[in-house]
């Protein structure tokens, strides 16, 4: 009987174990982080300096030459034919900043829905991105650089990089939003 009682007890534990991880992966996304597959992609604090940062600026990436060839620079700099890069990639244009708060919105809502439905098994090796964003808060920024060609994003908090899985459904959105 003792026995019996204790796996009773063993099977009530693991299952109360398993409901309140679930339970916090439920809080977590109802409070607005970002989760791919469980693992956080981007905080709260992160977000917030997406929704609420002074700069939010979009960027249209140069992709990489037939031959793979692709001219890179630190974070930002010029060369002396004016370039602009960012994170390494060269801007093919000035950034357009974005101030209408509905477009930011809308970008941000996809941005997030392409990053949380992302799956890693249909990403390619591939990295060859067309499109990036910028936001900053005081002196926190988040970054994020979108390969839609292979699925992949690269996510710089601070400088710091994380790599996600992303889906195509904000590339419609940047497109219009960058022709203007």
């Amino acid at each position: 009987m003792v026995r019996r009682n204790s796996h009773i007890i063993g099977v009530v534990l693991v299952i109360a174990l398993a409901s309140s991880g679930y339970a916090l992966y439920q809080y977590r996304q109802a409070k607005g982080a970002v989760l791919q597959k469980g693992v956080e992609i981007l905080s709260l604090e992160d977000k917030k300096t997406l929704e609420q940062g002074e700069t939010f600026t979009l960027y249209r990436l140069r992709p990489q030459s037939e031959d793979g060839e692709r001219e890179t620079n630190e974070r930002g700099a010029t060369t002396a034919s004016k370039k602009l890069f960012f994170h390494t990639y060269e801007a093919l244009w000035k950034p357009t900043p974005i101030r209408d708060v509905n477009v930011r919105s809308r970008i941000l809502a996809s941005i997030y829905r392409c990053i949380r439905d992302g799956d890693i098994a249909k990403s390619a090796s591939c990295f060859n991105p067309r499109h990036a964003i910028h936001s900053q808060q005081g002196k926190r920024s988040v970054d994020i650089v979108l390969c839609f060609e292979c699925g992949n994003g690269e996510i710089f908090v601070d400088d710091v990089k994380k790599d996600c899985a992303i889906t195509d459904a904000p590339k419609a959105l940047l497109d219009e939003a960058l022709s203007h």
